[in-house]
């Protein structure tokens, strides 16, 4: 794990102009509702695989989570993407 970290975003009022009934309302929401701001937990991890004869450094990489919801989570994303670029990268043996 490299870190843990906060990442703010915002969103926007919904701008549903409609029709031309509907611009009044999209103009008043414009201008009188505001949008929001929220506050995001991101996970940092860095992952390497070393080349166990040669003890060189054969593939790394560095991913980000977004809120997730456990440890678990991020492992199972994780392993998921891993393998879907090693396989592409010709790093695992074939079956």
């Amino acid at each position: 794990m490299v870190g843990v970290g906060e990442k703010e975003s915002y969103t926007a009022p919904e701008r549903n102009q409609g029709d031309y009934y509907g611009y009044y309302g999209w103009a008043f929401s414009s201008t009188h509702e505001p949008g929001y701001y929220r506050t995001h937990t991101l996970v940092r991890l860095t992952t390497r695989l070393y080349d166990v004869k040669t003890e060189k450094l054969i593939w790394s990489g560095m991913s980000e989570s977004l809120d997730p919801d456990s440890t678990n989570q991020i492992m199972d994303e994780l392993i998921e993407v891993l393998i879907k670029d090693l396989k592409k990268n010709k790093l695992l043996p074939k079956k």
